[in-house]
């Protein structure tokens, strides 16, 4: 993770461009940021792939440590039973970017898992998510139109005015998102680099489609994506009036 924007970026692209900050630990296993003291040429080695019960994943060198409950440990000695820490709060990483409100909005509501990300929308039964997503759309001149042969609720689908190309699916194009399948389908690039305000309210048009409260409190998300899986989970808690709660649809 690119510290000073929360981009995800790739270790060898930090080392070529030296010039990015980092996250490190403190005192009392808290995270905080900074630019790296040096860089060590390391020959190529073989990788282990550490996965938790929870499903996150990480790739590392036999001999990097894991902190368990015994402390510090290389991960070529831990096992299956083993207990790890994870980040339980990352730091304030959120990006600079600004892009339309309501182009972000149908991105996420043209991706949801029951979709086809070919313009047609998810089915939509509560009627503030239907205004909602159809003030968007009209937002961007475009048209909703009803499926036919859909049960009730109708389903929508996009499309541009008088038979002119839709605006939003050529949005859709332009950001690599139009007609993905849906377990090939990702989180555009550039949302990791949006600002607080424009994360969030991605975030919470997502999870209104695909997020699910149970009774214990918790809350989860299903996609048919490994990858747009993990990307949720590295920025699904956002901030929201002076308070940390997991996004949901107001």
């Amino acid at each position: 993770m690119h510290a000073g924007s929360g981009w995800p970026i790739r270790l060898r692209d930090l080392v070529r461009r030296r010039d990015a900050l980092v996250l490190t630990m403190r005192d009392a296993s808290v995270l905080a940021v900074q630019h790296p003291a040096a860089y060590l040429t390391h020959e190529e080695v073989q990788l282990y792939r550490l996965t938790t019960y929870t499903g996150r994943s990480v790739e590392a060198a036999a001999d990097q440590p894991f902190l368990t409950r015994d402390g510090w440990k290389p991960v070529s000695t831990l096992c299956p039973s083993d207990a790890v820490a994870i980040v339980a709060e990352y730091p304030r990483l959120f990006g600079r970017g600004d892009t339309d409100a309501e182009l972000v909005k149908l991105l996420a509501y043209l991706t949801a898992n029951d979709t086809n990300s070919d313009g047609a929308a998810p089915p939509i039964v509560d009627p503030d998510v239907r205004m909602d997503f159809e003030g968007a759309v009209q937002a961007k001149e475009d048209e909703c139109a009803e499926i036919d042969g859909e049960s009730d609720p109708p389903r929508l689908y996009v499309r541009g005015p008088s038979g002119t190309h839709s605006k939003i699916l050529r949005y859709m194009d332009l950001v690599g998102v139009h007609g993905v399948p849906a377990r090939e389908r990702v989180v555009p690039e550039f949302i990791f680099g949006l600002r607080q305000d424009k994360l969030r309210l991605y975030l919470n048009r997502l999870f209104t489609c695909d997020g699910t409260i149970e009774t214990s409190g918790r809350i989860t998300y299903r996609t048919a994506s490994v990858r747009m899986a993990r990307q949720v989970q590295h920025r699904r808690p956002v901030d929201h009036d002076e308070s940390r709660r997991p996004a949901l649809r107001r």
